[in-house]
């Protein structure tokens, strides 16, 4: 309306002065930037609001885009999540800004961070319930599934595509077994150090001998082969040996659960089962019988553990073994004995365990362990 009266009163000024034009340019700078900082200050606030917004949820941007989406669903196809975790999976990478999910599956060191800040934020909650410790759990699920997805797809079909310096087990055709590295892998085969025996001699097989070999690679898979030794060579300080190149690599089923190496005083005693009818389930009770002997965990995982002692159980038994795996908290642990064998160096017997049941808070300890999480 200003700038409207203006045009019609200057129209009728028979002399029109160059100073009037001077006022109205002034006066029109100055409603311009008084509109413009109106402007910036709205924008400034509903900024803030944005931000306060993202805290509680940082994707709600780009949680609606159809390229995230798409490979959400992806990865809980590759991975094997149930709808649980693929629901988890999916609020997990909206919190920490993960705009493009399949890259958590190529990049372990993004993916270690995701799950561990994952894992702390769950952590900090107090007093902790029983939700947070379900919440540990799908976690942890899914790096699992998400791991394992990671060894499917590493597998390698020749031995050329092996690293230098990986461990291998050289079999005879005695069955005998000789561990050795893989110094060099080179065109021409493996180039291996000779093994030794337990008297520190020299493992020389004749040449063209057809031997096993057994390796695991860094992702966690194992595999064995045929092939033949086929020459040796001096270097500057000791001989080689060079092993022939296979293209037929047989890859080793996979654990479902990895295991921790370590060793961890126990308790256990043996366990009566007994089956309760509830309606169409049947629910497994374990009755401790009193009696405790002592053991040593050697590794664990979330699904069994191996365990040396000088008292072993039957095969078949189920046992309940007490320990306390952060060194704070009381662990229970329920579960069948798979095998027993002899322990090495005549110190016992070893015992393998398939676990029947556990509490989840100690679930998620043994996970913690694994993933090198820190206490769970």
């Amino acid at each position: 309306m200003i700038f409207l009266g203006l045009a019609q009163v200057i129209p009728y000024n028979t002399s029109f002065d160059i100073r009037y034009m001077f006022f109205i340019l002034a006066f029109a700078l100055v409603i311009a930037v008084i509109v413009g900082a109106n402007k910036y200050n709205e924008a400034k606030k509903s900024g803030s609001k944005i931000r306060k917004q993202s805290s509680i949820r940082p994707s709600a941007v780009f949680v609606q885009n159809r390229s995230f989406r798409k490979e959400l669903h992806e990865v809980s196809k590759l991975c094997g999540f149930d709808n649980n975790q693929a629901d988890f999976f999916a609020k997990l990478c909206s919190k920490y800004r993960v705009l493009n999910p399949l890259y958590l599956l190529r990049n372990e060191k993004i993916l270690d961070e995701v799950f561990s800040q994952a894992f702390q934020s769950l952590k900090s909650i107090e007093p902790t319930t029983k939700e947070t410790e379900l919440s540990k759990t799908i976690l942890f699920r899914i790096r699992e599934s998400i791991d394992n997805y990671r060894k499917s797809v590493a597998l390698i079909s020749s031995t050329r595509n092996m690293e230098s310096g990986i461990e291998i087990i050289l079999i005879t055709p005695q069955d005998e077994q000789y561990p050795t590295v893989v110094l060099e892998n080179t065109a021409m085969g493996l180039m291996c150090r000779i093994p030794r025996d337990g008297f520190d001699n020299e493992i020389r097989l004749p040449i063209r001998t057809k031997v096993g070999l057994f390796f695991t690679t860094e992702a966690g898979q194992s595999y064995r082969c045929t092939t033949r030794i086929i020459r040796y060579e001096s270097g500057s300080r000791e001989t080689y040996g060079i092993i022939a190149h296979t293209d037929s690599l047989t890859a080793l089923p996979n654990r479902k659960h990895d295991r921790l190496e370590f060793e961890l005083s126990c308790i256990f005693q043996k366990v009566k089962v007994a089956n309760i009818v509830n309606g169409k389930r049947t629910v497994h009770k374990f009755y401790p019988t009193g009696k405790e002997y002592s053991g040593v965990l050697l590794d664990i995982s979330a699904g069994g553990c191996s365990m040396q002692t000088q008292y072993p159980p039957a095969q078949n038994d189920y046992i309940e073994i007490q320990c306390s795996l952060d060194r704070k908290s009381s662990d229970t642990m329920t579960g069948k004995v798979i095998s027993i064998g002899d322990a090495s160096h005549g110190t016992g017997f070893l015992i393998h365990i398939k676990f029947a049941k556990m509490p989840r808070a100690t679930m998620n300890r043994i996970f913690s362990l694994i993933f090198n999480f820190g206490d769970a």
